[in-house]
């Protein structure tokens, strides 16, 4: 039961108790923590004060409600070593944080700028394929498009996206095994598009990652990935 006597209000107390929770372990990151009516039960307050003191952890980045499901524990940002290419999927693994992909679409489209990132013609077909990155929560952390030359990867658009991993899918159905990529960050407001796929807010800052990847030199995919700007942290170890 939380000391009420103190002179701070109730909701900042019980906040400052479930934030404890939390830094300490009790509640995991990525977990449900227990229900409003629960909650009144363990802290000895009204719903009112509770609904306050999540909602003073929600602005810290802290909690996070999920409609129909529940709140969570934030995962916080995940820290990204720039080193070696890494796989969204194979590196949440490591931090034991169960993922999922979510296919948004595929499309054949002709875009000169694209055109240009992949080497290829500007009128040349292009495949693009749209895929939210989420967490154990269900949250969607990036929002990724991957192109490719239709001419050589028109194989794509026969494949179900909703039950396989683009660069798995490479490596053991295409034989091309991605040994190189080159990425370009900068900060980003999110556009009406990209805001609505990662259920934020228009003109929040974000991330914006532009990747090619290579096999044997050759360019096979240009990516453009919008990640939440306050989901990753990247680090990159500097040698004198």
């Amino acid at each position: 039961m939380v000391n009420l006597n103190l002179k701070i209000p109730r909701y900042a107390k019980v906040a400052a108790d479930m934030e404890e929770k939390i830094n300490s372990g009790v509640w995991e990151k990525g977990s449900i923590i227990p229900s409003e009516k629960e909650l009144e039960k363990i802290y000895g307050v009204s719903r009112t004060t509770i609904r306050k003191a999540v909602s003073e952890l929600e602005s810290n980045n802290k909690l996070r409600k999920v409609q129909g499901k529940g709140t969570f524990v934030t995962l916080g940002s995940i820290i990204q070593n720039l080193k070696q290419i890494y796989v969204f999927s194979e590196e949440m693994r490591k931090l034991g944080k169960v993922t999922s992909t979510v296919f948004v679409g595929i499309e054949v489209i002709k875009d000169p700028k694209i055109a240009k990132k992949l080497s290829l013609n500007e009128n040349e077909e292009i495949i693009e394929l749209k895929r939210l990155r989420c967490d154990e929560s269900d949250e969607a952390l990036m929002y990724e498009r991957t192109y490719f030359s239709k001419l050589e990867h028109e194989y794509l658009l026969k494949v179900d996206w909703n039950s396989r991993q683009l660069y798995k899918f490479l490596e053991e159905e295409a034989n091309i095994h991605i040994d190189r990529a080159t990425e370009r960050f900068k900060a980003c407001s999110l556009t009406v598009d990209e805001a609505k796929k990662l259920g934020a807010k228009v003109q929040d800052y974000g991330l914006l990652i532009r990747r090619l990847s290579y096999s044997n030199n050759k360019i096979i995919s240009y990516s453009i990935i919008t990640a939440k700007g306050d989901s990753f942290e990247f680090e990159v170890e500097l040698k004198i």
